[in-house]
């Protein structure tokens, strides 16, 4: 692909909103000092979320971006080291407000969590697969155990969308919530072409 500046532009523009826009929408609703860790964690969320839905929707133009950002490599494995750091960030900032909130333990927040709450639980250690799995090159040497590594990272990514919208506070009615549906859809459209259709092409 040649290069087209305008085209680079509008997409370090669009990527850029869709993490910088959520952050915007808490950071108008903060107070500071934080009163509690639950604050900061609810940023780290939805950050992580961004940046995993900028991941995931740029699968099919990969080869596209490579060739229009030179950098583009790089930028995946400094975002996928914020996510790895978020992953851990977001869940013990979350347990530790709720304990302090309620006087419980660490893990009190388990013994009343919903089912929303279960479904990001689960997603966590499928993310980590991932992460893990990057460490040794000869899994994801092999083409086959790439696609459910993969695939295994991103059907999580789904858990995450439904919790955020039954839990997320900044998430239940106005543009974000709105926002969120939109990555939903295109996330699920880049996933079904990256994990269905192009596998049954090569076929």
């Amino acid at each position: 692909m040649r290069s087209n500046p305008l085209l680079s532009a509008g997409i370090v523009m669009g990527a850029s909103a869709a993490v910088l826009y959520p952050q915007w929408v808490w950071f108008s609703d903060a107070t500071f000092p934080a009163t509690s860790s639950i604050q900061p964690a609810q940023a780290w969320g939805l950050l992580v979320f961004s940046i995993m839905w900028l991941h995931i929707v740029a699968g099919p133009f990969r080869k596209q971006l490579d060739a229009l950002f030179p950098n583009y490599q790089r930028w995946i494995t400094i975002s996928a080291l914020v996510v790895f750091f978020g992953l851990f960030a977001h869940p013990l900032l979350m347990l530790t407000g709720f304990a302090k909130l309620s006087g419980g333990s660490f893990f009190s927040f388990f013994a009343t969590a919903t089912f929303p709450a279960w479904a990001a639980v689960i997603a966590w250690p499928l993310f980590l697969q991932y992460d893990i799995a990057r460490f040794f090159k000869r899994p994801l040497s092999r083409a086959r155990a790439r696609y459910w590594i993969t695939l295994l990272a991103t059907i999580p990514w789904f858990l995450i969308l439904y919790h955020s919208l039954a839990l997320g506070s900044h998430l239940q009615t106005g543009p974000l919530r709105t926002l969120w549906i939109f990555m939903g859809l295109t996330a699920a459209t880049a996933t079904i072409y990256v994990f269905a259709i192009v596998p049954l092409r090569r076929r």
